[in-house]
């Protein structure tokens, strides 16, 4: 589907995915042949290459100083809690390409305990509110395919074949899309009735 959509022309300056994807080294390696930036969560089991050597992202996590966390609130609409704090170490990078690579380390500011991995490559100068962002926004989607299984049965396909699965899913992303167009024009259109109505009550 990512190579249909890049052969397209589809606009995406990142591709996000959860752990299901990120563990995969040859997904990560097969985009980075491609110069496709991404951020994808990361078991932290996963190995990333550190000082010239590979190393388990859980033992790196686990030597981090408390004074390379900073808070930063969820961004609005992506039905993360929040706020969070993050932490993101550089490593080995891909020079000739002008690419950067990042571990993102994200813990629960009032549970120390609850820690997220994310594996990050994109251009060099990326600043780390940018990656901090794009790890953010992947819950958008998440959020946006819980609401399409409640509201238009995205989930419950009963087919085997890739065709078959491919038409149900592509009917549903467009209900939802409708459905959620829809709902937006209804909320802008009641705001400004009761703007207008404001405009007309107040005192001149």
């Amino acid at each position: 589907m990512l190579e249909r959509a890049f052969e397209a022309g589809v606009p995406a300056r990142w591709v996000v995915a959860d752990s299901f994807y990120g563990r995969s080294h040859a997904f990560r390696a097969w985009l980075e042949e491609r110069e496709r930036s991404y951020a994808v969560m990361v078991p932290k089991t996963n190995t990333v290459s550190l000082g010239g050597r590979k190393e388990k992202i859980k033992q790196i996590a686990g030597r981090l100083p408390e004074d390379v966390y900073s808070e930063v609130r969820a961004a609005a609409g992506t039905g993360e809690r929040g706020p969070w704090e993050w932490a993101h170490v550089g490593l080995l990078a891909d020079p000739e390409k002008g690419m950067g690579r990042w571990l993102l380390v994200r813990r629960g500011s009032d549970d120390p305990d609850d820690l997220s991995f994310y594996q990050a490559y994109g251009p060099e100068d990326t600043p780390v509110e940018e990656l901090v962002r794009v790890c953010q926004d992947r819950w958008t989607v998440e959020v946006a395919f819980e609401a399409a299984k409640g509201e238009v049965g995205m989930d419950h396909y009963e087919v085997r074949k890739w065709e078959s699965w491919h038409r149900y899913i592509t009917l549903c992303l467009l209900a939802h899309a409708f459905l959620v167009v829809t709902c937006l024009a209804a909320r802008n259109e009641e705001a400004g009735g009761e703007t207008r109505k404001k405009r007309i009550l107040s005192p001149v």
